[in-house]
């Protein structure tokens, strides 16, 4: 009698225990069908622009400049003869390049104003190598 008991508990545990797993599995089937998505996230920032800019002693070309505040501006120094860089008042230097080749950098002015550029090597600055970026 006794064997006949162990036996009918061991297949109620069994049944108890599939029936339980089934649930399980059940669940994770409807969870996994009912998953929501978002919908995708957009910024209205400007696009990037590039800005190509000559710089020969002593001057740049062109020497003014126009962005929109926030805007990433990519230059491209091309120097015709020699060392020059190309520097934002109280940003530092952005690009330097040696004469004939060309080199790129970049920046960002948040805030709208004029800002002044020009080329940080000793007397170029003095000599005119300087510019202007008006942003809006």
């Amino acid at each position: 009698m006794r064997c006949r008991i162990g036996v009918t508990a061991g297949a109620l545990l069994v049944a108890v225990l599939a029936f339980g797993i089934a649930d399980v599995v059940a669940t994770a089937q409807t969870s996994d069908t009912t998953t929501t998505s978002s919908p995708p996230v957009t910024t209205t920032q400007p696009r990037p622009t590039t800005i190509k800019v000559v710089a020969r002693s002593f001057k740049f070309d062109p020497k003014q400049l126009a962005v929109a505040a926030g805007q990433k501006v990519r230059i491209v120094l091309h120097s015709t003869d020699q060392l020059h860089t190309f520097t934002i008042k109280g940003k530092g230097t952005i690009v330097q390049a040696s004469g004939g080749k060309t080199k790129k950098g970049s920046f960002t002015l948040a805030k709208p104003g004029k800002y002044t550029f020009y080329c940080s090597i000793a007397g170029h600055r003095a000599a005119g190598m300087v510019g202007t970026i008006t942003v809006t």
